[in-house]
């Protein structure tokens, strides 16, 4: 797996978007609400662990045929856990836009119970990056706020901050 793929591999969340390695996982305790605080003026904060799933990465060789480059694509679906028990998917879809500087295009679909946040964002090569979320179904129809990719080590970190 090449080091942009496993990146990629978030979030994720779109994960996606990039980074993480396969099958590593990190227990983060519990969280907020998952439902937005509409009209009273607090955040909420959801914290998610990911496990890859399925992926897949197409090189479809610009001028850096063996790593990042525009065009390049990479697919994934995850599963979340929240305290080591079932959370939900993320489903995550990135393409590569400027090789250069090794920048991707994402967007994704977090999928929990009573609905789904939806982010999207332009993302770096880092161990740290954040998407803005976009909407959402369900519970979270109108949602806003931003999703946080953390990737210290091996470790996959997913952490959504829904504004109020």
């Amino acid at each position: 797996m090449t080091p942009i793929s496993s990146r990629l591999a978030t979030a994720a969340v779109v994960t996606v978007a990039i980074g993480a390695t396969a099958g590593v996982a990190l227990n983060l305790g519990s969280s907020a609400s998952a439902q937005p605080d509409h009209g009273r003026g607090h955040s909420k904060t959801l914290r998610f662990v990911a496990h890859d799933d399925q992926m897949a990465f197409d090189d479809l060789g610009d001028a850096s045929p063996h790593g990042p480059g525009i065009g390049d694509m990479l697919v994934l679906t995850q599963s979340l856990t929240k305290g080591g028990k079932p959370a939900g998917r993320i489903h995550d879809v990135a393409v590569g836009v400027d090789g250069k500087r090794n920048l991707f295009q994402a967007n994704g679909s977090i999928v929990l119970r009573g609905g789904t946040v939806e982010y999207a964002g332009l993302v770096k090569q880092t161990s740290h990056f954040v998407m803005a979320v976009t909407g959402g179904t369900g519970k979270y129809v109108g949602a806003s706020g931003e999703v946080a990719f953390d990737f210290p080590g091996h470790k996959q970190k997913i952490t959504v901050t829904l504004a109020p």
